[in-house]
Formats: C-alpha cells, sequence, structure tokens
C-alpha cells in the first residue's frame, strides 16, 4: 500500500483558499483604483481649514527638497445644508511648522460621495497616481497566479486519473 503525500502547494488549490484569495485581489484592485475613481465619481467642493498639522519633521536636506506631510482637517458644507468634518493626510512642499504658511491656507478643495459625504478626500489625493498602481497590479497578479495554479493542478489531477 503506497502512501501518497500531499505537496505544500496541494493546501492551496482548494476552493476555500482559491475563493479567498480572488477575493483578497478584487479588493487589492479596488483599493488601489478608488482614488483614480474618486475623481469622476466624487463631487468636489471648497472646505475651510479646521486644522493643520505637521507629521514628522519638514527639512530640505533629508526629505528631498523640502517635502513633508501635514494633516488638514475641514468641514464642508452639502447641498441640503448638512455640515461635515473631514481630515486628509498628504504629502507636500509647503513648511507649514511655519505659522504663516498655516494662516494662508484657510480653503482646500475637497471630493466627496454624494451618496455617502462622509468618504471624502482632499484634492491631492485623488486621481491618477503611480504609488496606488502597485496595489491593481498585486490584485491582479494574486488572482492570475492562485487560479492558474489551481487549473494546472486540477487537469493535472484528472490525467492521473484517466486509465491508460
Amino acid at each position: 500500500m503506497a502512501v501518497t503525500i500531499p505537496s505544500r502547494r496541494a493546501k492551496f488549490t482548494s476552493t476555500g483558499w482559491r475563493i479567498a484569495l480572488t477575493v483578497l485581489g478584487v479588493l487589492l484592485i479596488c483599493y488601489g483604483l478608488f482614488n483614480t475613481l474618486f475623481k469622476f465619481i466624487g463631487t468636489e467642493v471648497t472646505a475651510d481649514v479646521t486644522s493643520v498639522q505637521m507629521q514628522g519633521k519638514y527639512n530640505d536636506k533629508t526629505l528631498g527638497g523640502g517635502t513633508g506631510t501635514v494633516e488638514v482637517g475641514y468641514t464642508f458644507t452639502l447641498p441640503n445644508q448638512e455640515t461635515i468634518a473631514g481630515k486628509s493626510t498628504f504629502g507636500t512642499k509647503v513648511d507649514y511648522s511655519n505659522p504663516d504658511n498655516v494662516a494662508a491656507l484657510k480653503t482646500i478643495s475637497v471630493y466627496y460621495l454624494s451618496f455617502w459625504p462622509q468618504i471624502n478626500r482632499a484634492a491631492p489625493l485623488v486621481g491618477f497616481q503611480l504609488d496606488t498602481l502597485a496595489f491593481p497590479v498585486v490584485g491582479a497578479l494574486l488572482i492570475i497566479l492562485i487560479n492558474v495554479r489551481a487549473i494546472r493542478y486540477k487537469a493535472r489531477q484528472a490525467k492521473q486519473q484517466l486509465p491508460s
């Protein structure tokens, strides 16, 4: 009586793993495309800045040409006069540790979803960005690789079960 030892890859060919990893791939694709599509499906509005806070240090030498990260809090009013508060964190070349620059920032352009305005983003975060391209690529590769392996594995199993 021969005992067959399944390979380590055989665990990931089960239907449960395939479904879970395919769903993960789809979620990665959706997350990566969200910022790009937000510009087209969102509604643009001007928001009043309520707070500006630098994240980390603003340093010309170490952060490449004076870039830093800032968190901007804002409020905007919907057409039905409801006020929504939000905040966004993004990179900037402006030194917001300087009080004069903070005072100059009174309004910011914001995109929000008309059917769910609590989901909103500052304008610098929407549109095509190269760094968010990694998520759809990884998601698509995950879907392709996990399903191609499973299809090949099932084809091999079917070949082995055919009478010669």
